[in-house]
């Protein structure tokens, strides 16, 4: 740790050395020079400000990445809830056309009932009128 410290040091103290050179030579040197170290501070400052807008868009797309993860979610619950919506539907229209059916069976027994109900007591009918048919043969006879 303390290594690293002196290393972290030593390369402030390089930046601002050759700062400081750099500026000597501007004010010291010949026109070529001055324009040489002038560029070189441009060219330095450019690499800065290219560096801060990558660093810039790098947590802009890593912020895009995450909402990217939570919009993806989202639909996917989404996409669950509209199945489920969807299932709902056609749970919903199955019951009403169970309840058509229902309620035209009930009103199909209900017409055969009120038309067919007397058929009921035939049988009853057939008994009672062959115990009175074997009565009257009998007394016949």
């Amino acid at each position: 740790m303390l290594g690293v410290k002196v290393l972290d040091r030593g390369i402030e103290h390089l930046k601002k050395a050759k700062l400081s050179l750099q500026l000597e030579l501007e004010a010291l040197g010949d026109a070529q020079a001055k324009q040489l170290v002038s560029q070189q501070l441009e060219l330095e400052q450019n690499l800065v400000d290219i560096t801060q807008q990558i660093e810039e868009i790098t947590q802009e797309v890593a912020q895009l990445e995450r909402r990217k993860g939570n919009l993806s979610r989202q639909l996917l619950e989404i996409s669950r809830e509209d199945k489920i919506y969807q299932h709902k539907l056609k749970v919903v229209k199955q019951q009403k056309l169970t309840r058509k059916n229902l309620l035209q069976s009930k009103k199909e027994l209900k017409r055969l009932l009120s038309r067919d109900c007397h058929l009921v007591f035939f049988p009853l009918l057939a008994i009672a009128w062959s115990s009175y048919f074997k009565r009257c043969a009998i007394a016949d006879s």
